[in-house]
Protein backbone atom coordinates (compact mmCIF):
# COMPACT_ATOMS: atom_id res chain seq x y z
CA UNK A 1 0.00 0.00 0.00
CA UNK A 2 1.22 3.19 -0.84
CA UNK A 3 2.18 5.44 2.20
CA UNK A 4 -0.46 8.58 2.89
CA UNK A 5 -2.69 7.13 0.12
CA UNK A 6 -6.53 6.96 1.57
CA UNK A 7 -8.80 4.24 1.75
CA UNK A 8 -12.02 3.48 2.23
CA UNK A 9 -14.02 0.60 2.94
CA UNK A 10 -17.08 -0.80 5.37
CA UNK A 11 -16.30 -0.54 9.00
CA UNK A 12 -14.87 -3.73 10.74
CA UNK A 13 -15.30 -4.74 14.62
CA UNK A 14 -11.62 -4.04 15.14
CA UNK A 15 -12.37 -0.10 13.79
CA UNK A 16 -14.71 0.78 16.79
CA UNK A 17 -12.16 1.92 19.64
CA UNK A 18 -10.70 4.01 17.01
CA UNK A 19 -14.09 5.36 15.66
CA UNK A 20 -15.25 5.73 18.66
CA UNK A 21 -12.27 8.16 20.05
CA UNK A 22 -13.33 10.48 16.90
CA UNK A 23 -16.68 10.35 18.20
CA UNK A 24 -15.54 11.70 21.39
CA UNK A 25 -13.13 14.90 20.00
CA UNK A 26 -16.07 15.73 17.43
CA UNK A 27 -19.57 15.58 19.22
CA UNK A 28 -20.05 17.07 22.73
CA UNK A 29 -22.66 14.28 23.01
CA UNK A 30 -21.55 11.46 21.40
CA UNK A 31 -22.57 7.97 20.51
CA UNK A 32 -21.56 5.29 22.59
CA UNK A 33 -19.35 2.55 22.21
CA UNK A 34 -22.33 0.09 22.09
CA UNK A 35 -24.34 2.83 19.83
CA UNK A 36 -21.65 1.86 16.69
CA UNK A 37 -21.30 -2.06 18.07
CA UNK A 38 -25.26 -1.41 17.33
CA UNK A 39 -24.91 -0.34 13.69
CA UNK A 40 -22.60 -2.93 12.13
CA UNK A 41 -24.58 -5.65 13.51
CA UNK A 42 -27.84 -4.06 11.86
CA UNK A 43 -28.98 -5.29 8.12
CA UNK A 44 -30.18 -2.00 7.58
CA UNK A 45 -27.48 0.08 8.49
CA UNK A 46 -24.33 0.46 6.50
CA UNK A 47 -20.67 2.46 7.67
CA UNK A 48 -17.59 3.41 5.90
CA UNK A 49 -13.90 4.16 6.84
CA UNK A 50 -11.43 6.11 5.80
CA UNK A 51 -7.58 5.04 6.15
CA UNK A 52 -4.33 6.44 5.89
CA UNK A 53 -1.76 3.90 5.41
CA UNK A 54 1.37 5.54 7.91
CA UNK A 55 3.39 2.22 8.96
CA UNK A 56 0.13 1.16 9.88
CA UNK A 57 -3.78 2.07 9.54
CA UNK A 58 -4.41 5.38 10.73
CA UNK A 59 -8.47 6.48 11.27
CA UNK A 60 -9.45 9.50 9.86
CA UNK A 61 -13.07 9.16 9.14
CA UNK A 62 -16.30 7.34 9.37
CA UNK A 63 -19.37 7.70 8.47
CA UNK A 64 -22.67 5.13 9.37
CA UNK A 65 -25.87 5.38 7.92
CA UNK A 66 -29.05 3.40 7.25
CA UNK A 67 -31.29 2.35 3.75
CA UNK A 68 -35.08 2.17 3.94
CA UNK A 69 -37.54 2.21 1.56
CA UNK A 70 -34.65 3.77 -1.19
CA UNK A 71 -33.54 6.29 1.36
CA UNK A 72 -29.89 6.58 2.87
CA UNK A 73 -30.70 8.61 5.94
CA UNK A 74 -27.13 9.15 7.00
CA UNK A 75 -26.45 8.88 10.91
CA UNK A 76 -23.39 9.80 11.64
CA UNK A 77 -20.45 11.50 9.93
CA UNK A 78 -16.62 12.65 11.43
CA UNK A 79 -13.12 13.34 10.41
CA UNK A 80 -10.53 13.33 13.07
CA UNK A 81 -9.80 16.90 14.02
CA UNK A 82 -6.23 16.73 12.90
CA UNK A 83 -7.89 15.92 9.10
CA UNK A 84 -10.61 18.28 8.44
CA UNK A 85 -11.07 20.26 5.54
CA UNK A 86 -9.28 18.18 3.72
CA UNK A 87 -12.04 16.07 1.29
CA UNK A 88 -12.68 13.00 3.47
CA UNK A 89 -15.84 13.76 4.79
CA UNK A 90 -16.84 14.42 0.84
CA UNK A 91 -15.14 11.70 0.00
CA UNK A 92 -16.94 9.46 2.48
CA UNK A 93 -20.02 11.08 1.70
CA UNK A 94 -19.32 10.41 -2.07
CA UNK A 95 -18.61 6.64 -1.11
CA UNK A 96 -21.69 6.18 0.06
CA UNK A 97 -23.92 7.47 -2.62
CA UNK A 98 -22.35 5.65 -5.42
CA UNK A 99 -22.46 2.03 -3.29
CA UNK A 100 -26.20 2.92 -2.95
CA UNK A 101 -26.20 4.01 -6.50
CA UNK A 102 -24.81 1.31 -8.14
CA UNK A 103 -26.59 -1.29 -5.72
CA UNK A 104 -30.41 0.44 -6.77
CA UNK A 105 -30.92 0.56 -2.82
CA UNK A 106 -31.49 3.73 -2.38
CA UNK A 107 -32.32 7.36 -4.76
CA UNK A 108 -32.37 10.01 -1.98
CA UNK A 109 -30.42 10.74 1.25
CA UNK A 110 -31.42 12.88 4.01
CA UNK A 111 -29.63 14.28 7.06
CA UNK A 112 -30.35 16.48 10.43
CA UNK A 113 -27.50 18.74 11.09
CA UNK A 114 -27.15 21.18 14.31
CA UNK A 115 -27.87 24.64 12.75
CA UNK A 116 -24.90 25.86 14.27
CA UNK A 117 -22.60 23.40 12.66
CA UNK A 118 -21.90 25.75 9.85
CA UNK A 119 -18.75 23.85 8.40
CA UNK A 120 -21.42 20.58 8.38
CA UNK A 121 -23.68 22.69 6.82
CA UNK A 122 -21.11 24.18 4.44
CA UNK A 123 -20.19 20.60 3.11
CA UNK A 124 -23.57 19.51 2.40
CA UNK A 125 -24.89 22.39 0.66
CA UNK A 126 -21.59 22.02 -1.76
CA UNK A 127 -22.76 18.23 -2.24
CA UNK A 128 -25.81 19.32 -3.19
CA UNK A 129 -28.06 18.89 -0.26
CA UNK A 130 -31.04 21.33 0.44
CA UNK A 131 -32.71 22.39 3.79
CA UNK A 132 -36.25 20.65 3.92
CA UNK A 133 -37.00 21.93 7.09
CA UNK A 134 -36.08 22.37 10.72
CA UNK A 135 -36.58 20.13 13.78
CA UNK A 136 -36.89 21.88 17.21
CA UNK A 137 -34.71 20.95 20.00
CA UNK A 138 -33.84 17.68 17.92
CA UNK A 139 -30.69 17.29 20.17
CA UNK A 140 -32.56 17.72 23.13
CA UNK A 141 -29.37 17.71 25.34
CA UNK A 142 -28.00 20.66 23.91
CA UNK A 143 -30.99 22.22 23.12
CA UNK A 144 -30.17 23.05 19.41
CA UNK A 145 -32.10 22.59 16.45
CA UNK A 146 -31.55 20.44 13.87
CA UNK A 147 -32.14 21.34 10.01
CA UNK A 148 -33.24 18.31 7.58
CA UNK A 149 -31.28 18.39 4.21
CA UNK A 150 -32.23 15.79 1.24
CA UNK A 151 -30.82 15.74 -2.45
CA UNK A 152 -31.40 12.98 -4.51
CA UNK A 153 -28.71 10.82 -5.28
CA UNK A 154 -27.62 10.57 -9.06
Amino acid sequence: MAPNRIYLHAVKPEDLEYIFEIEKRSFRVPWSLNMFRDEISNPLSRSIVAKRWNSGAEILGYLFYQVVSFEMHILNLAVHPSFRSRGIGTALLKEGFMVEREKGTARYAFLEVRENNKTAIRLYRKLGFKQLGLRKNYYSKEKVNAIVMGRPID
